[in-house]
């Protein structure tokens, strides 16, 4: 709670890249949250400069123009989630930004915004 009284949601670290994203490796993004619950990776090329209010869930951080939606993933037993990020090894993907939020639906609850910026070599 600020002090005008206002609740800020996603204000968590919930969400984080471990490892660097270079061209021709695998870098790992990771996730807690509820032990066994399902979540719901959200990719898109770029971030909102004013977040969307999603009521109970919290806000839309990453731009819903462009985003993907990867599915089928849950956390375990410890509340704990990786996903491996196969980066091709293609010398023009250094530079390429991308923007990650999880969704959480049991708990309804949208993670922070992380960056990944794929590196060069």
């Amino acid at each position: 709670m600020t002090s005008g009284g206002f609740l800020l949601r996603n204000r968590e670290r919930s969400l984080f890249l471990s490892s660097v994203a270079v061209a021709g490796a695998v870098a790992d993004l990771e996730a807690t949250g509820p032990a066994f619950a399902p979540v719901d990776f959200i990719v898109s090329p770029s971030i909102l400069s004013a977040p969307l209010n999603a009521g109970p869930w919290g806000f839309v951080l990453v731009d819903p123009v462009g985003a993907q939606l990867i599915t089928g993933l849950s956390f375990d037993a410890t509340g704990h989630v990786v996903l491996p990020l196969a980066v091709p090894n293609v010398p023009g993907l250094a530079g390429l930004t991308l923007w990650w939020q999880t969704a959480i639906p049991s708990v309804q609850r949208l993670s922070n915004a992380t960056e990944t910026k794929v590196l060069a070599l």
